[in-house]
């Protein structure tokens, strides 16, 4: 794994959690295992100048909140629907993508990114299967974790930079 790497995906992961879905990472505890039982597994596909696979999953109890923040909702509104927290959930996974790849490669490069897409996991041990992550996080909220690991294509591990 590359720090940088790792680096620049925490940073990423809490600057989306925090303006896209109004979350604060808590702080960390040394020696905590991460969960895990996943409640939701979003992996986003990408090709370009770097080619892989980021994968984010979450505990049960952090998707009404993620979608309710994200959309808006007050407390006294009915809670948002498993469609709907499935769909902010996916979108925090593109938007975490979407905001690490320029850090990689620069701002100046081309992706083409998959839309983001819920995982069983058959297609996550797929993605995973006998790679290592390139860079990987465990978040706590105070409404639950995440996980968050970044698979890149061989030929772009053997190269790991960030821009």
């Amino acid at each position: 794994m590359n720090s940088d790497l790792d680096g620049a995906l925490r940073q990423v992961a809490e600057e989306a959690l925090e303006t896209t879905a109004f979350m604060f990472v808590m702080e960390e505890e040394p020696g905590g295992l991460p969960p895990q039982a996943e409640a939701a597994v979003a992996a986003v596909p990408f090709d370009g100048p770097v080619c892989g696979t980021l994968v984010l999953a979450a505990a049960a109890e952090m998707l009404p909140e993620l979608a309710g923040n994200m959309l808006g909702l007050a407390e006294d509104d009915a809670p948002p629907s498993s469609e709907q927290q499935h769909d902010a959930f996916k979108e925090l996974a593109n938007v975490i993508c979407g905001n690490l790849l320029p850090r990689m490669a620069g701002r100046e490069a081309v992706f083409d990114v998959e839309a983001p897409r819920l995982v069983e996991q058959e297609e996550r041990d797929a993605v995973t299967r006998s790679r290592e992550p390139a860079a990987q996080l465990h978040i706590d909220l105070d409404c639950g974790w995440a996980n968050l690991a970044l698979y890149l294509c061989q030929a772009a591990a053997d190269d790991e930079t960030v821009a």
